[in-house]
């Protein structure tokens, strides 16, 4: 019997940190071929195709979605300081834009990959978040990913399944943002602030496989999927676990004296000591585990830090389960 071909799958955003580590592992998958919608040229996988397309602006999409059997939408504004305007147009309208032509191309399913931050900056007091619970965004980027949502949900209007993920950060080898600061900051030996808020992360890897899982499972359309890839934990123990990988000691400033920073960078104090957490048991309606655990993902990002691994996340073999 001939092998099927394999099915097309359009992704944008490939450059950027998550999809950079999602090609790698997809390219892994024999049943796959890859598509990549860029603004202008950039360096890509060998097996890879890439067409030019207007991420932000109206334009033709046919030449992108020819053949396309799925859609996996990461690009977006993140950058700080963007103006509500900048964010509508590229978040909201690029995002409409694109689901739009893609029922019209009969795509078969259309994945976006939103934020943690469309439910808002902070999780219930005392318990994380779940993905049937009301979003409240409070930011401007939050709103806009959370408009994203609605947008796409009304330009596929039931021509396509819509698959919502929302993740927190995300962490892994080749890591930068707030991640990649804490691990410079932890490798100098330098004094952090103290803080017990409870904070939910997904590695790279982690991410990468489930997006893969929900590109075919039944179960994926017409949920909001919060991705994390182990239960919550405070944050000063998360520090820990990375300064043990660094071979740093762990230095903490007590939290009443760190409050006065707070009052004086609110949004580090958002990031710092308010919980910012999430339920990752519903994923189990995947059928789905990580394939790492969390010490092999901290280690391996420490590692890359230290330039002991090359970038990147391939094939990856499940781990146990390790604290």
């Amino acid at each position: 019997m001939a092998r099927a071909a394999p099915r097309r799958i359009l992704l944008t955003g490939a450059s950027g940190f998550v999809g950079r580590g999602l090609l790698a592992a997809g390219l892994a998958r024999a049943d796959l071929c890859w598509r990549v919608a860029v603004r202008r040229p950039v360096p890509l996988p060998p097996g890879v195709e890439a067409i030019t397309a207007p991420l932000d602006a109206p334009g033709d999409w046919s030449a992108a979605l020819a053949g396309v059997d799925a859609v996996i939408h990461l690009a977006a504004c993140h950058r700080r300081g963007a103006s509500a305007r900048e964010l509508e147009r590229v978040n909201v309208q690029g995002t409409a834009l694109l689901a739009r032509a893609a029922a019209a191309a009969g795509v078969r399913r259309f994945i976006l990959v939103s934020s943690l931050k469309a439910m808002g900056e902070e999780s219930p007091p005392g318990r994380p978040w779940r993905g049937d619970e009301p979003a409240r965004p409070t930011s401007a980027y939050g709103r806009s990913k959370l408009a994203a949502e609605e947008a796409a949900r009304d330009a596929l209007a039931d021509r396509s399944e819509l698959v919502v993920v929302r993740p927190p950060l995300v962490y892994g080898p080749g890591v930068g943002g707030l991640f990649g600061r804490l691990l410079r900051w932890l490798d100098r030996g330098l004094p952090l602030p103290d803080s017990r808020a409870a904070r939910s992360f997904v590695a790279l890897p982690n991410l990468a496989d489930l997006l893969l899982i929900l590109l075919d499972h039944p179960a994926a359309p017409e949920r909001i999927w919060l991705a994390a890839d182990s239960p919550p934990m405070a944050l000063r123990r998360w520090l820990a676990a990375l300064a043990r990988r660094l071979h740093r000691p762990l230095r903490l400033l007590p939290e009443p004296t760190t409050r006065p920073l707070g009052r004086l960078a609110p949004g580090f104090a958002s990031r710092w000591w308010q919980p910012l957490a999430v339920d990752p048991t519903p994923l189990a309606a995947l059928g789905w585990q990580p394939p790492l655990s969390r010490r092999t993902a901290l280690s391996a990002t420490v590692a890359a830090l230290r330039g002991e691994l090359p970038w990147g996340v391939g094939r990856v073999k499940r781990s146990p389960d390790e604290a």
